[in-house]
């Protein structure tokens, strides 16, 4: 982005810019909803929307990086701790992203950022089970755990089921070290 993360009124402001985008998206469809909207919403002037995002797309692609930036950096603090403790962080960090992913699915917007996500969860589950994707057949398994994963989340946000953090990192887990689970 255009501004210095450092200063904390750069993460308030983006805190305030997302959540008033979110508050817009309960009662309106995104392509509605104008800059215009989300400032006022926000209490702030659009040129100060305008340091922090490009348009309105960028402050959801925006928080997905800072989601996935988060948990790689979990991840990669604590890289001697068990997969099961790593995955456990990233469904725990997904499952307060609830009313996000809820809010991407609801409005359609999920396909838009799917390269996106799929690329971050591919990327983070290269980091939790060192499963590198230099083979075609590494890539192509990374990519179907990472489906795996990314239908997960949809399912318990968008799910009035509940699901624990060990129900969804034990079933992954089964997943990732059973290459013949369908079979």
């Amino acid at each position: 982005m255009f501004m210095n993360e450092i200063n904390p009124c750069n993460k308030i402001y983006k805190e305030y810019l997302f959540e008033s985008l979110m508050i817009l998206l309960k009662d309106n469809p995104f392509n509605k909803i104008s800059i215009t909207d989300i400032a006022k919403k926000a209490g702030v002037s659009r040129m100060t929307y305008y340091r922090y995002y490009k348009n309105k797309e960028d402050i959801i692609r925006v928080h997905i990086n800072d989601i996935f930036s988060d948990v790689n950096e979990y991840i990669s603090e604590n890289n001697d701790l068990p997969a099961d403790k790593k995955l456990g962080y990233y469904f725990t960090r997904m499952n307060k992203e609830k009313c996000f992913i809820n809010n991407l699915v609801t409005c359609g917007l999920i396909g838009i950022f799917k390269t996106d996500i799929v690329d971050l969860v591919t990327l983070m589950i290269d980091k939790i089970i060192n499963y590198h994707s230099d083979t075609k057949r590494n890539k192509m398994y990374a990519f179907f755990i990472a489906g795996g994963i990314i239908s997960y989340n949809l399912m318990v946000s968008c799910s009035d089921e509940e699901y624990t953090i060990d129900e969804l990192v034990s079933t992954t887990l089964d997943m990732i070290n059973n290459e013949n689970i369908f079979i």
